[in-house]
């Protein structure tokens, strides 16, 4: 997690992420312990999205559990996304021809963010999530972009880059 971020920004973000990866009610406590913050600014944190409409309380003790306005904004923003309405048929017509995932994605400092995946049909395949973060060493696309820079451009970024190894194969 990069540490340029705004601490309630960060810690917002997180609640939907355990939201998202636990699927069910939690409790202030609960929750508050998940993102690594006191139970005082979760509280605060858990009242806005209520007030604002992104949250329900289950009842007293109960717990907290998002609304479907997360997915009613997020479905916005995706379909009027320029940059899906210009390609979106073409990626899914190069995922047709060669039933693979397509992933389109863009450099974002030393990493490549995925803006689309379009699973492929094939029963093993790569999987992956729309605003999957990966760095640019370790995956087929961030390679490709690696591959456009020129040489010292490629040789000063990689000499910042912490080359970790991500599998066995990571270059």
């Amino acid at each position: 997690m990069s540490n340029s971020n705004v601490k309630a920004a960060r810690r917002t973000l997180d609640l939907l992420e355990v939201f998202s990866s636990r699927r069910e009610p939690m409790s202030l406590t609960e929750l508050a312990t998940e993102i690594g913050a006191p139970k005082t600014s979760c509280f605060e944190l858990l009242q806005t999205l209520k007030a604002r409409g992104y949250l329900y309380a289950l009842g007293p003790r109960r717990g907290y559990y998002p609304t479907r306005r997360f997915l009613d904004h997020a479905q916005v923003i995706t379909e009027s996304d320029p940059v899906l309405k210009r390609l979106g048929s073409a990626l899914k017509n190069l995922r047709d021809a060669t039933g693979e995932t397509v992933i389109l994605g863009k450099q974002q400092g030393n990493e490549v963010v995925y803006l689309q995946v379009i699973e492929g049909r094939q029963s093993i395949r790569y999987s992956a999530q729309a605003g999957d973060q990966k760095p640019l060493h370790s995956s087929a696309i961030g390679k490709a972009f690696l591959a456009q820079l020129n040489e010292s451009d490629l040789d000063n970024l990689l000499a910042s880059l912490p080359l970790k190894q991500i599998t066995s194969k990571t270059f």
